[in-house]
């Protein structure tokens, strides 16, 4: 089972966040369509939905996106392009691949300031569009992405690693949002992990970060203190089996 109305999906995360509302993401979505190639789309937002993009230009350059499939050796990279509406702005870009896939994407933000501490921002995307739960396990990784948040599931259970450039990222932040006003928040193990029981089917939502005590100089000549990666997972889960 597939999510067809990721707007619906969208505006459900975005009253789950709610709470957060002050902070923004890099959320990759995947839009079907009926007549053509479907549409994947980047919003840089509080939710996974679309918004004003008052911070897009800091991703119209430089950020990357990819595509994996089981059909595809190596993950392709993809083109994106600016669209928008009269009152909201995104990132996209017309994938060809049909499900299982995944749609990755890393893009930096640059120094921002956290009440007078600057920090430089980088930011992380997917999106898994699958079609069975077994078929969650053949995209789980993305390797290409030095924050990965991989789903692996079995009999039941998700579990979730956090990955920085390929380790286990440990005692790091977990939030999941999905239907029925599901939220949990958990910090990862010592294998980077954290496992949820899920029965319902829909859509979910997750983020995470790691942040390092690390002063630097950034490319624009910006001071920065520290240096934080956060990441976003979306996943359409079909009816657990």
């Amino acid at each position: 089972m597939r999510i067809k109305n990721s707007l619906l999906a969208g505006m459900i995360c975005a009253v789950l966040l709610s709470t957060t509302a002050s902070a923004h993401y890099l959320w990759v979505i995947v839009e079907p369509s009926e007549t053509g190639n479907d549409t994947a789309k980047m919003y840089f937002e509080h939710s996974a939905v679309p918004g004003d993009g008052h911070y897009l230009d800091h991703f119209t350059t430089g950020s990357q996106m990819w595509l994996q499939s089981p059909m595809l050796s190596k993950a392709r990279k993809l083109t994106l392009t600016e669209a928008k509406t009269e009152k909201h702005r995104w990132l996209e870009t017309k994938i060809d691949q049909p499900t299982p896939r995944s749609v990755d994407m890393y893009g930096k933000f640059g120094v921002y300031f956290y009440k007078k501490k600057p920090v430089l921002l980088h930011y992380y995307g997917r999106f898994l569009d699958v079609n069975s739960t077994e078929e969650i396990n053949t995209l789980s990784q993305a390797p290409h992405l030095n924050l990965d948040v991989s789903p692996e599931w079995n009999e039941g259970e998700m579990t979730l690693t956090v990955r920085w450039q390929g380790k286990p990222a440990t005692e790091s932040e977990v939030v999941l949002f999905g239907p029925q006003k599901f939220r949990e928040t958990v910090k990862t193990d010592s294998k980077g992990q954290v496992r949820f029981k899920l029965s319902v089917s829909g859509r979910y939502f997750v983020r995470s970060s790691v942040e390092f005590q690390t002063a630097g100089t950034d490319d624009d000549g910006q001071d920065y203190k520290a240096i934080r990666h956060t990441g976003t997972l979306v996943f359409d889960l079909p009816e657990a089996k």
